[in-house]
């Protein structure tokens, strides 16, 4: 199960490493000192993240595992299933999904981790970009592009790998349909970019 509680530094996932990622079965969520579960996938309120994002329409939310964070707005749905925070835009056209570091040995190996780890949300996920190497806020990794289906469906996808010098850090994966990724550019452009190592 994956541990999620209310703080001053916001939201908690816990960071178990994406190798078991959906083999959970439940979520905890811990608020004010109570416990309560719900199934994975659920639709339970994931609670609120903190007010610790520096633009005030954003919540913060914080991996304890992976030592990463990301701010999301807070007029977008968020909530556990396993080990990963999805994200959801308001129409729910957009799917954003959050989980600890693939723990990446940048090697010929590392395309079919990430291509792997993408048949966990999506099915038939053919790479169209190649994959580039990604920076930001301290974190470094990997980042590519394709497309893919899910529950009969066809999307467009991106993802990425980004981890700190430890070799903690987050994989990341947005996926909609191609009119819906350029139709809400800007805000997943914001939240991806609020992600960063966590301050202490």
């Amino acid at each position: 199960m994956s541990m999620m509680s209310r703080g001053r530094t916001g939201m908690q996932f816990a960071g178990v490493m994406v190798a078991v990622l959906g083999l959970s079965l439940g979520t905890g969520c811990k608020k004010g000192g109570t416990d309560s579960t719900a199934a994975a996938g659920s639709g339970a309120p994931a609670g609120k993240g903190s007010p610790g994002a520096a633009d005030p329409s954003m919540e913060r939310f914080t991996n304890t595992g992976a030592d990463n964070q990301i701010d999301v707005p807070k007029d977008w749905g968020h909530n556990p299933v396993g080990d990963s925070l999805v994200i959801t835009s308001p129409d729910k056209q957009v799917f954003i999904e959050l989980s600890a570091s693939l723990a990446m040995g940048k090697d010929s190996a590392d395309e079919k981790k990430l291509m792997a780890r993408l048949e966990k949300s999506l099915q038939g996920a053919k790479r169209t970009s190649p994959i580039t190497k990604a920076s930001q806020n301290g974190l470094n990794g990997w980042k590519f592009a394709g497309t893919a289906t899910k529950a009969g469906k066809a999307y467009d996808w991106e993802s990425f790998a980004l981890e700190d010098a430890a070799g903690k850090g987050a994989f990341g994966l947005v996926y909609a349909s191609a009119a819906d990724l350029a139709s809400h550019r800007a805000v997943i452009d914001k939240i991806l970019g609020s992600i960063s190592a966590v301050t202490k």
